[in-house]
């Protein structure tokens, strides 16, 4: 239902691109865009009053990807908005350099997690009605 509430929410740059996903909204502005950041921004705020929705900007954070050799120049931070060197989108960690080792190791950690657990389950102290209930949980 919120999907439908929200569709009438656009990006106002034609390179600019707006994700919606369940509850959240993700904005991906391009280096080279003819509307910036703040103005999308804006955008947003004023949909969201107009709409009675309040823009939680305390969930909200920026992320600017660039390459990991190259020096570039950062913009300034988006008043009220959080800049983050990493961030997680729809389960998978980014961060800013595009490097993959923190989506690698938070998916080992939960691996490691899993699989003591069911070492801990196959030493047999449990009956077997809970092992299946917990299985089915995993």
């Amino acid at each position: 239902m919120f999907l439908v509430y929200i569709a009438d929410l656009k990006a106002l740059g034609s390179l600019n691109t707006l994700i919606k996903f369940a509850g959240d909204c993700t904005l991906i502005v391009s280096a080279v865009s003819d509307v910036s950041v703040e103005l999308e921004m804006i955008n947003i705020k004023k949909w969201s009053d107009d709409n009675k929705l309040c823009l939680n900007l305390d969930k909200t954070t920026e992320i600017i990807f660039r390459r990991s050799r190259k020096l570039c120049i950062t913009p300034p931070t988006l008043c009220d908005v959080e800049r983050v060197s990493s961030a997680k989108l729809l389960g998978i960690y980014f961060t800013d350099k595009m490097s993959m080792s923190e989506h690698i190791q938070h998916t080992v950690s939960v691996c490691n997690q899993r699989l003591y657990l069911l070492c801990q389950l196959k030493s047999g102290i449990y009956q077997l009605n809970v092992l299946l209930g917990f299985l089915t949980q995993l």
